[in-house]
């Protein structure tokens, strides 16, 4: 999954504004190295601090958006109505 789409899922699916510095974060590794990035430990040290509870979210929904949970899901998503 790309980071386009990581952004996409962040905003329709969490309702987050979207934060590619996480993405850019967690994906900084080649992907056999993910293992280290995508982990308890990793996000709870190194995302939390810096990006509080919704970075915390959305790097766990990027996490499981590379172990496919999301597949699918994106060209069903209804568009957001616009805030007012």
């Amino acid at each position: 999954m790309n980071r386009k789409e990581h952004l996409k899922i962040s905003r329709e699916v969490l309702g987050l504004a979207g934060n590619p510095e996480i993405h850019n974060f967690l994906d900084a590794l080649p992907v056999h190295l993910h293992r280290i990035t995508h982990n308890i430990d990793f996000i709870e040290k190194n995302i939390a601090p810096h990006f509080g509870k919704e970075g915390t979210m959305e790097s766990w929904a990027h996490v499981m958006a590379d172990w496919g949970l999301f597949d699918g899901i994106l060209k069903n998503i209804p568009k957001r109505e616009k805030e007012i």
